[in-house]
């Protein structure tokens, strides 16, 4: 007798452990064909259980195939609301585990199981659920993205979103490492797995769940880490703030790690720059006694070259750090400076080519774009706006260019994101009001006028405490 089960389903598109135990919410597939009796009867070529995970947005499917060879799946909303997706690999086995994920709410999903050698098929549906209270925001946008996905630290808790940029959310994490954990941020790695910067630990999880690195203060490492995290060539660089100094100055550095979370590498401000008390340092933390947060890093990022950039938001100012694998690891190759009132010396001149406010200050999300410019988002001072800012570094003549201003129309006091598109247009994330705006590359104008966005998403939750999201990040998974 041919036969098949379905249950129900949701997961990511490698293997995974298969869930315990499956919901039952498939209909079975009868039987097609009669073998004689032979006493027992033959397997079938191929057979397949789907179920829904505890995440109700992710499933796992169960595959035997015979003979041995590569499957795949294929899915999509009944209503044809999305485009298809399909999960699956060129593996040749005999059982497979494969996971759906990036599927919305409450939506019957139809899909099909294919043999990719035989040719064989199978088809079932399942209907995801409701997601939790920590994962229960909802995206309000208007105008259209170049990009299909946009990923956020849910305003609801500490749960890490992937929405589409039509406003319905796909994919939800909880990163929660206790009762009243605090998430920073998440960042979304060249692996497609998502990084979280919770009450001062990193943790990791991939599309289909799976937890891989968790790195901890004392864990092999001693200062506590902080706001930013990056994957790079399969290591993970992450910000952390120093023990204060004789004077009580808190200082940044950073880590290194392997795959394996040991670290191999740091670096530390306070080994190259001598604190300077100045009026744009901030005062002593609030309940910290004497301590002052002199540095605030916000931003690491490496370059193509390996190279590292640091922002340090108190200081309005930006560092290169010779990377790992050159003699020189961890030598400043430049300064940039924002602020001419900044305790930090520039290495690199300014100049400003867009006909609005000099300079940039108390940034965030620094990092390079493929062309080599530098992208951030110029927080600037209560009274002006922010803006998204790409600059051109010219190292050999000692000059950077500011050539685009991407104005908000908003002053956004903290946090931010200057993200791009795949097709290359700027995402700017206003962190105080949950909100983020995509231009159109280019359409910065020689003026102190704002641009008009494109696409704007603003990310809310009923039940939410969270004072704001950092980043909108644009996703193309």
């Amino acid at each position: 007798m041919w036969w098949a089960v379905f249950l129900s389903w949701g997961c990511g598109g490698d293997q995974v452990e298969p869930p315990d135990p499956l919901k039952e919410t498939g209909s079975p597939i009868t039987d097609t064909a009669a073998e004689p009796d032979t006493g027992s009867p033959p397997p079938p070529p191929l057979a397949a259980r789907c179920g829904l995970t505890d995440n109700v947005l992710r499933a796992s499917c169960t595959i035997e195939v015979d003979p041995p060879q590569a499957v795949q799946i294929t899915f999509q909303p009944e209503d044809g609301g999305r485009p298809e997706r399909v999960h699956g690999g060129d593996e040749i086995a005999a059982l497979h585990e494969i996971g759906l994920y990036f599927m919305r709410p409450e939506t019957p999903y139809r899909y099909t199981i294919e043999a990719l050698q035989t040719g064989e098929e199978l088809q079932g549906s399942l209907t995801t659920g409701t997601p939790p209270p920590g994962a229960a925001a909802t995206l309000e946008v208007s105008g259209s993205s170049s990009s299909p996905m946009v990923g956020l630290a849910s305003p609801c808790g500490a749960y890490a979103l992937i929405f589409d940029t039509a406003g319905d959310l796909l994919w939800y994490e909880d990163l929660s490492q206790g009762l009243f954990s605090f998430l920073e941020g998440v960042s979304f790695t060249e692996d497609q797995t998502v990084l979280g910067l919770v009450s001062g630990e990193l943790v990791e999880v991939d599309l289909q769940g799976r937890r891989g690195l968790s790195l901890r203060t004392g864990d092999g490492f001693s200062e506590r880490i902080h706001h930013d995290a990056l994957r790079r060539d399969k290591l993970t660089y992450v910000l952390f703030q120093e023990p204060p100094d004789d004077d009580g100055f808190l200082m940044d550095g950073f880590y290194v790690f392997d795959e394996d979370g040991s670290p191999i590498a740091q670096w530390r401000l306070s080994e190259h720059h001598v604190p300077v008390p100045t009026p744009q340092v901030p005062a002593p933390l609030l309940g910290a006694g004497d301590l002052i947060d002199y540095s605030h890093a916000n931003a690491i990022w490496v370059d193509d070259a390996g190279d590292i950039l640091i922002s340090f938001r108190h200081l309005s100012a930006v560092v290169k750090v010779a990377g790992l694998g050159r003699v020189d690891f961890g030598a400043l190759q430049w300064t940039l400076v924002g602020d001419p009132l900044s305790p930090m010396s520039p290495d690199l001149g300014l100049e400003n080519l867009t006909g609005g406010l000099d300079g940039f200050l108390r940034q965030h999300n620094v990092h390079t774009l493929s062309d080599g410019r530098i992208a951030m988002f110029d927080n600037r001072r209560l009274g002006e706006r922010s803006r998204l800012l790409l600059i051109e570094v010219d190292e050999g003549a000692g000059l950077a260019t500011l050539e685009e201003a991407y104005d908000l129309n908003l002053y956004c006091d903290f946090q931010g994101g200057a993200w791009h598109t795949v097709a290359g247009n700027p995402v700017a994330t206003c962190a105080p009001q949950d909100v983020a705006f995509e231009f159109v590359a280019g359409s910065a104008g020689g003026s102190s006028a704002p641009e008009t966005a494109v696409w704007e998403g603003e990310a809310r939750c009923e039940q939410g405490t969270s004072p704001y999201i950092p980043r909108f990040v644009p996703l193309d998974w």
